[in-house]
């Protein structure tokens, strides 16, 4: 798997910081998770 550009890479994690929920780190993983099955798909 190619390592995304940190910026990219960065981006899902400070879009789910930045709703102002305070998630567990299983939450943000699969959030990420998510977000780069959707964009690599």
């Amino acid at each position: 798997m190619a390592v995304p550009d940190q910026k990219e890479f960065f981006k899902p994690i400070l879009s789910i910081m930045s709703d102002g929920n305070i998630r567990r780190l299983e939450d943000i993983s699969a959030e990420i998770i998510k977000h780069y099955n959707l964009t690599e798909s």
